[in-house]
C-alpha cells in the first residue's frame, strides 16, 4: 500500500476499519443469539438454586409416632429450611450494557492494531518489504 502512495494513517484506518466490520458482524450475531439463552439458562439457575433451598420432607414410622406421642415431643414433617431469594430474576441484557461492551470492544480493537500495526510508523517501506519477505 505504501508503494501505491497511501499514506501510514490510511493504511492503519483501513485495518481498524476491517477490524471493526468484522466485530460489529460478531455482535449482531452473538446478541442475537444470547438473549434467549441468556434468559433461559437464568431461570433453570433459579429454579435449581429454589429446589435446592427448599426443606426435604420427613416420613415417620409408626413406632416413631408412638414413641414421640409417649415421650410428649412434637414431629414435624418438613425441616424448618425456608428460601429467602428472589421469585424472579430478569436475565436480559440491556442496551446500556450493550453500548458498553461494544465501546470497549472497540476501545481494544483500535489498540491492538495500532500496537500491531506500530511497525509500519518506524519502518521505511523498502525495511518493511525486506522484513516481510
Amino acid at each position: 500500500y505504501l508503494s501505491l502512495g497511501l499514506r501510514k494513517c490510511t493504511i492503519l484506518g483501513q485495518f481498524v476499519l476491517e477490524a471493526v466490520l468484522v466485530a460489529v458482524a460478531a455482535i449482531l450475531v452473538a446478541s442475537a443469539v444470547s438473549r434467549p439463552v441468556s434468559n433461559a439458562v437464568g431461570v433453570s439457575m433459579l429454579v435449581s438454586a429454589i429446589e435446592a433451598a427448599q426443606p426435604e420432607e420427613q416420613s415417620f414410622s409408626e413406632e416413631e409416632l408412638w414413641q414421640a406421642a409417649l415421650n410428649g415431643q412434637t414431629l414435624y414433617h418438613y425441616d424448618s429450611g425456608t428460601y429467602a431469594g428472589p421469585d424472579h430474576i430478569d436475565f436480559t441484557f440491556g442496551v446500556t450494557e450493550l453500548l458498553i461492551l461494544v465501546g470497549l470492544e472497540l476501545l481494544i480493537i483500535i489498540a491492538a492494531i495500532c500496537k500491531g500495526g506500530s511497525f509500519i510508523f518506524n519502518l521505511s517501506p523498502r525495511q518493511i518489504l525486506t522484513t516481510l519477505s
